[in-house]
């Protein structure tokens, strides 16, 4: 790897330090995962005991498939990004789906 690759890396790895600490301040729980398959493992584990899950169409958690292993574990997904949806079925899926147990923002690594 090279040392602007790895200079990067630490740099983007600070600022989501930061952006944890900064929500956790504000009375969130949160985490940082160096990797995707982190992020795949954590929200498994996390979503262990629930019967569903809420997901609302971000690109990152969709590269994960980590949707369709927890349908196979039985458990309901609710997504108010799937096509085919009226307004009306998005909306009773976003309320089903609130509060989040986790947010995955912008890109990973």
């Amino acid at each position: 790897m090279s040392q602007s690759k790895e200079l990067m890396d630490w740099t983007y790895e600070q600022k989501c330090k930061k952006a944890v600490a900064a929500l956790e301040k504000n009375g969130f729980t949160a985490i940082y995962c160096q990797s995707g398959k982190d992020v795949h493992d954590y929200i498994v584990k996390e979503a262990a005991d629930a019967a569903n899950i809420g997901f609302g169409g971000s690109m990152s958690v969709a590269e994960l498939e980590v949707a369709d292993q927890l349908r196979d574990q039985g458990k309901e997904i609710l997504n108010h990004g799937q096509p085919g949806l009226s307004m009306e079925e998005k909306v009773a899926t976003m309320r089903r789906s609130s509060p989040a147990i986790c947010s995955l923002p912008g890109p990973m690594p």
